[in-house]
């Protein structure tokens, strides 16, 4: 693969600064022909081999990865899809955070007196405020 700008790259992905390296490394051991793409079944060892991620998780990525007219991911996808698969994981962490701490974030304004809850399923977000919470616990 050419010469790689890590200060660009780290830029770009910045979720990923710490294992920038060895996502670039991992990506250039199954890139043997050094044509900057990799096969997709690769792409999933290499995920898998972070050990950060779940099994549907990976799958869910995968289904969205761009591939080239050869059926193969080049690096700037291969990097897009940790992304993204960490940025999933770090919202799902914080959707989980908000839900056990009663969907109140700590942030909320009690002059505003409006309670946020959010949804596991499609990162739904609900306002409401205190007379409709009311109204909601009292049926």
């Amino acid at each position: 693969m050419a010469s790689t700008n890590y200060r660009v790259l780290g830029a770009k992905y910045p979720q990923l600064n710490t294992e920038l390296e060895h996502l670039i490394q991992q990506f250039n051991a199954f890139d043997v022909n050094e044509e900057g793409s990799i096969d997709k079944s690769e792409v999933m060892s290499v995920v898998r081999g972070l050990h950060q991620f779940s099994f549907d998780q990976i799958q869910q990525g995968m289904q969205a990865v761009r591939t080239n007219d050869e059926g193969r991911v080049d690096f700037d996808e291969y990097l897009d899809t940790v992304a993204k698969l960490k940025d999933s994981k770090l919202n799902a962490a914080a959707a989980r955070a908000s839900h056990s701490s009663g969907g109140v974030p700590a942030s909320a304004s009690p002059a505003h007196k409006k309670i946020i809850i959010k949804g596991t399923a499609q990162n739904t977000t609900h306002t409401i405020n205190e007379d409709e919470r009311g109204r909601a616990v009292a049926t």
